[in-house]
Formats: C-alpha cells, structure tokens, sequence
C-alpha cells in the first residue's frame, strides 16, 4: 500500500537536505516504499509545485532530486538581509573555469593559462566543494590534478561536464557581437 503522505515525507526530507538526493538515498530514508512509488510521489510534488505557482521547484539534476528556489525570485531574495551571498571573486572564477574545460588539471597548468599563482582560488573552490582532487599526474613531483564535482554541476544546472558551453561556438558569437559594437560605433561617428 502507497502511503498517502508519500510526498509530504519526500519533501520535508529534501528541503532538510543540504545537497541532492539520489532515489535510492530517498529509498534508504523511506524504507517501506519502493523505487516506482517514489518515483510518483516525486512527479506528483513536481507537478503540485507548477500548478499552485510556488517560489521553489523540484528539480533533478543528472540522477538526483533537489529543491531549489525559481530563477525569477533569487534576485528579490539576494536583497533580502539575512541571505548571505557567496558570489565567487573573477579570480575564483576563471579558476573554475580554466579547471573546468580543462579537467583533470594541474595547479601548474592552471597558473600558465592564468598568468599568476592559483593556490588561493583552488583553495576555496575545494572549500566550496565545487572542485576536487583527481589524483595525481603522471609526472615528475606528481602534482595533484583537480577536477569539478557534482556539486559544480548543480550549481550551474549542468546534468554533466559535457553540457558547458562550447568555446568555440561562444567565441565566434562574441566576435559577431563585436563587429556589430564596431560598425554601430562607426555609423555613429560618420553622423557627427
């Protein structure tokens, strides 16, 4: 027999979670149910959220399940006092960046790509969670090679490392953006 508070239990335990749940970490939770009635109740809160318009959405990222706040309300929430933001520093960030289309990557690499020293800004993406280590590189003083975690993915809505944005593709979508900036710029100047 299904229990018909299914849902309600499913939700409170993801709101308390403090990461995404797999369904068999929900199974092991709730361990008179099975996979498939799982499953349902998750479609069923899903579902309840879209229609009743809620500010949060049950959302599963690669083969987990977590409740997050919609896009259009973290704006207003950022404003609100007692939420901290975490926003990276663009240091931090490029680091992210360079580890993760690069992956696995050494700290080396890195500082190459980069033009100065990384330690600072890995130190905190693995503090953060959103990197960690690969292992070791074949190398001579075998440095450690560093790579993005789930935890990367959910934060930026990636199912897997393959869904970042091709470089290729943005580049040459910048170039047009620029070419159009310089032909407005020239137009603009011919008038004057």
């Amino acid at each position: 027999m299904v229990d018909p508070n299914l849902s309600y239990k499913i939700e409170a335990i993801l709101f308390a979670s403090h990461r995404p749940l797999k369904l068999d970490e929900l199974q092991a939770i709730l361990t008179k149910e099975n996979k498939q009635n799982i499953k349902e109740a998750i479609q069923e809160l899903s579902e309840f959220y879209n229609k009743t318009n809620r500010a949060f959405q049950l959302v599963k990222l690669g083969q987990t399940y977590q409740l997050e706040t919609k896009t259009d309300i973290k704006e207003l929430l950022q404003q609100a006092p007692s939420v901290k933001k975490r926003a990276l520093s663009n240091a931090t960030m490029e680091t992210l960046s360079i580890i993760a289309y690069q992956q696995p990557v050494t700290r080396s690499q890195i500082d190459e790509i980069r033009g100065v020293e990384s330690s600072y800004s890995i130190r905190l993406l693995l503090d953060r969670k959103l990197v960690a280590i690969a292992g070791k590189a074949e190398v001579m003083g075998r440095p450690l090679l560093y790579k993005t975690t789930q935890q990367f993915l959910n934060l930026f809505h990636f199912k897997t490392i393959a869904d970042l944005p091709n470089i290729q593709e943005w580049k040459s979508e910048l170039a047009m953006v620029e070419e159009t900036s310089q032909t407005t710029e020239q137009e603009a100047s011919s008038l004057n």
